[in-house]
């Protein structure tokens, strides 16, 4: 999760240019647009994944 004003296209850009596979898709009643990051083949890269996004200011809200 970026910053409450950021667009989902900016914040899918900034992951992309900092190395994350990123992705958005327009789900649920609620039409919000979720931003996507991954996927990553195991525990171990999901891990590290999650600690350089947190490192970088994001929150990850889930993982699965």
């Amino acid at each position: 999760m970026g910053a409450a004003d950021m667009p989902a296209k900016e914040l899918t850009g900034q992951l992309k240019a900092a190395g994350f596979p990123a992705g958005s898709a327009l789900t649920g009643a609620d039409g919000a647009v979720r931003v996507i990051v991954g996927p990553y083949p195991g525990d171990a890269t999901l891990a590290e994944a999650r600690s350089r996004l947190e490192a970088a200011g994001y929150r990850v809200i889930r993982s699965w």
